[in-house]
């Protein structure tokens, strides 16, 4: 058996730091790049009636988009880009946490419909570093009203009125 090779060890550290930078960085390009895009179709959607001319619009979009750059780039694609926008509407707050989430992190807390929920697992997930599969594990089991309840159960009657 050989004996640890400090050196090997370092340079091995270096460049996955390295590494994480670049997948950081590319994601966060990722993300504003899909921010433009739902806002530029959004802004194209207003223009006209949002019922069957979205659906066409969005459709074209994305047959032409993955005809000219390969797959990546569906309706359902489109559509997490129109639900970004809405969900982060300012761009400034979306340039935070594009650096701290992922892409993927991202598309899960978009669906959140209460933004005090959406808030609740953006923070939690950011202290806690979550992975996604962590965050949509957690999602699903309602960790938001239950955590309310064991801190503040006036909390509860708040959570309880989004509940569907």
């Amino acid at each position: 058996m050989t004996a640890p090779n400090p050196l090997l060890a370092e340079v091995r550290q270096l460049i996955d730091a390295a590494r994480q930078r670049v997948a950081s960085a590319v994601n966060a390009e990722l993300t504003q790049l899909y921010w433009h895009i739902g806002r530029r179709i959004s802004a194209e959607l207003l223009q006209g009636q949002r019922g069957t001319y979205g659906q066409q619009v969005v459709a074209e979009l994305a047959r032409q988009l993955t005809a000219d750059f390969g797959k990546g780039w569906s309706e359902q694609q489109l559509r997490h880009c129109l639900r970004l926008v809405d969900t982060f509407p300012d761009e400034q707050i979306l340039s935070t946490v594009r650096r701290e989430w992922s892409w993927s992190h991202l598309k899960a807390l978009i669906y959140i419909e209460d933004p005090l929920k959406r808030d609740f697992y953006l923070e939690t997930c950011r202290v806690e570093r979550w992975s996604v599969r962590q965050l949509q594990e957690r999602i699903n089991p309602l960790l938001a009203e239950r955590t309310a309840i064991s801190n503040k159960p006036e909390a509860i009657q708040t959570l309880n009125a989004f509940r569907p």
